[in-house]
């Protein structure tokens, strides 16, 4: 059973979607025959102990597995099917769906354009909210991070929803919880780039900053640098599209500010655009490409006189080029002249004023809806729960660039790379003990053959009594 729940993920990496719904279908019917015993809220994130591996002892009885066939049919463009196996989980098979669940189904039905069914999802996800709130015996709440907000925010925004996609976000800015990048640029593409939106656009990427949802790919520096030596815009952080373009105006208009004409500071010598990492793990040299053509297409709107840095060379700041990136060099007196017109251009909207009463809309619920999305303020998970998430999404985006840049033959600079990620990539015993030049505090085995549990060396600091002696051991010698 284990196996074949592994195998699923497996199926669906290599896409082999129509495989992972097979196997799903030999769980459930094997598993139709023994009632549920509990109901399982997840796959280990935020449960305690016995629910984390119960999925182990039951694998169709878990939410990684129903995940996994939510997923097969969302690539196999089946929204119905998803939304019908998510609504028999609780129901039918006394499995809890998690954040996760409901995310894959409503991609699925917002990829298919099927507005009814994102609609019946939406409400149903408020009904699970609601219902989690009264429960009691230690359940971990449904929304642990801003994922499904993520999701919801694409999905209210591209069936014309904007108030109440931006509605949701405000919810968001009003707590002190961490919120990633995606959520802003979610909003963002909600928002688009027409210029009468300019303001709001800007508005969130300036919230996002304060936020410190904004980092750079494959590093934790902020994107935006003012230097006296170079200033810079690390947009890989920022989607293509209305959420680019935003950024851009945003950190040229910063950038006029910080420097005025009359201003006692000198501009920066140099100004530099990171665009992208290049080919991106699992991606093509095409798609950067792409993006530094309309990165450039966007600077030339502005009047931006800029030139495409060769990858690979060496400049007076670190901070300038990462190595490998796909990076723009800006004349600096054109940059500062865009970023003065735009500040001429663009009316500055009150900072007490919400994000959806700046669409027009009204600044109430309005209907049962609004209020079921009001609700869901309720089933946010503590700010630990959040924090814990966000530093693992991190972690999997520096992986992600560091396995670009590795992909493409070019090693991250030591100078570039934090202690901390440095320290990520030493996470496990077992890498640390493989690194070159460590060395395990645990002894070699015994002339006898039996290995102690610990001996003192000269370098243990410890005292005496508090290290275990060699002596036999049953637990070893078995």
């Amino acid at each position: 059973g284990q196996a074949a729940a592994a195998a699923m993920l497996a199926c669906n990496r290599e896409k082999r979607y129509t495989t992972t719904l097979d196997i799903f279908e030999a769980l459930r019917a094997a598993a139709s025959d023994a009632p549920p015993s509990v109901a399982f809220a997840g796959g280990g994130d935020d449960g305690d102990g016995a629910k984390r591996d119960a999925w182990k002892e039951e694998p169709f009885r878990s939410a990684y597995v129903f995940n996994a066939a939510l997923d097969a049919m969302r690539r196999l463009h089946r929204p119905t099917d998803a939304a019908e196996l998510l609504q028999a989980m609780r129901r039918v098979h006394g499995v809890a769906p998690d954040h996760a669940s409901f995310g894959i189904a409503l991609a699925s039905a917002r990829e298919a354009g099927d507005a009814r069914l994102f609609l019946e999802l939406l409400r149903t996800l408020c009904a699970e909210a609601g219902g989690r709130r009264g429960e009691a015996g230690g359940r971990r709440d449904l929304l642990v991070s801003d994922r499904l907000h993520s999701e919801l925010i694409a999905g209210l925004g591209f069936f014309g929803e904007p108030r109440r996609a931006l509605r949701l976000l405000s919810q968001l800015l009003d707590t002190d919880l961490p919120l990633s990048s995606a959520v802003f640029n979610r909003a963002l593409k909600v928002v688009g780039r027409s210029a009468e939106r300019r303001p709001l656009a800007l508005r969130l990427v300036a919230i996002g900053s304060e936020r410190s949802a904004w980092g750079a790919a494959a590093d934790s520096e902020p994107p935006f640098v003012w230097a006296p030596e170079a200033a810079r815009l690390d947009a890989r952080a920022f989607w293509t599209g209305p959420p680019l373009t935003a950024a851009l105006a945003f950190w040229l208009r910063e950038l006029a500010a910080r420097y005025p004409p009359s201003g006692a500071s000198p501009p920066p010598q140099s100004a530099a655009l990171v665009v992208s990492d290049g080919a991106r793990a699992g991606g093509s040299d095409a798609e950067a490409e792409a993006r530094l053509e309309y990165v450039s297409l966007d600077l030339s709107s502005h009047g931006v006189v800029h030139a495409t840095l060769p990858a690979g060379e060496a400049y007076a700041s670190d901070a300038l080029a990462p190595p490998g990136g796909l990076t723009l060099l800006l004349d600096v007196p054109s940059a500062l002249a865009a970023g003065r017109q735009l500040a001429a251009s663009v009316q500055e909207p009150p900072r007490s004023a919400r994000l959806d009463a700046l669409l027009g809309g009204d600044d109430v619920a309005a209907d049962e809806l609004d209020h079921s999305l009001d609700a869901l303020l309720g089933s946010l998970a503590p700010r630990d729960v959040w924090v814990s998430h966000k530093r693992r999404d991190e972690a999997r985006r520096r992986a992600r660039g560091r396995a670009a840049l590795l992909e493409r033959g070019l090693l991250p600079d030591d100078r570039l790379l934090s202690e901390e990620s440095a320290a990520a990539a030493f996470d496990s015993a077992a890498e640390r003990k493989a690194a070159p030049g460590s060395r395990s505090r645990w002894p070699a085995p015994l002339p006898d053959g039996r290995v102690p549990w610990s001996t003192p060396r000269e370098s243990d600091a410890r005292p005496r009594d508090n290290v275990f002696r060699a002596a036999p051991s049953r637990r070893r010698a078995v």
